[in-house]
């Protein structure tokens, strides 16, 4: 499991990406956003922005932080744009690294940092981002990160 490997807090939660907005809808409850909160969020896709958004009950609790929230945002990135279209569901989305550690920037330090792990490397030549994303709270507009 993706939090045993990166020994991250099981109250984190981890982020959802895909490849459009109905992607998420299995994920998310639509009842408890309203219509300019979603045309907020659509406006800021595709790109580097994740909204934490009310989750349906039955999502499981290692995704949402065992919150009654979940993380979203819509990849701008041809390769999750492909896999999501394909399997026709969200991917989870997470930092190349150790919680704790910087961000992995090369194939190298990915493999240094996880070189008791047993992990393929799907290698997109993107690992470097120039920052984060912008992870904002949709009800009350608070930027976490």
């Amino acid at each position: 499991m993706i939090l045993d490997l990166k020994q991250r807090s099981l109250y984190k939660g981890l982020i959802l990406v895909a490849n459009k907005y109905e992607t998420f809808f299995d994920f998310i409850d639509r009842d408890k956003i309203n219509e300019k909160e979603e045309e907020t969020m659509q406006k800021s896709w595709p790109g580097p922005f994740s909204w934490v958004v009310p989750a349906k009950k039955n999502i499981s609790p290692l995704i949402t932080g065992y919150k009654e929230t979940v993380a979203i945002r819509v990849s701008p990135h041809p390769f999750i744009q492909n896999i999501c279209k394909l399997i026709q569901k969200p991917l989870i989305s997470t930092s190349a690294n150790l919680s704790g550690y910087p961000a992995c920037e090369t194939i190298e330090e990915v493999q240094s940092q996880f070189k008791q792990k047993n992990i393929i490397i799907v290698n997109e030549n993107n690992l470097k981002m120039a920052n984060a994303s912008t992870i904002t709270d949709l009800k009350t507009g608070k930027i976490i990160r």
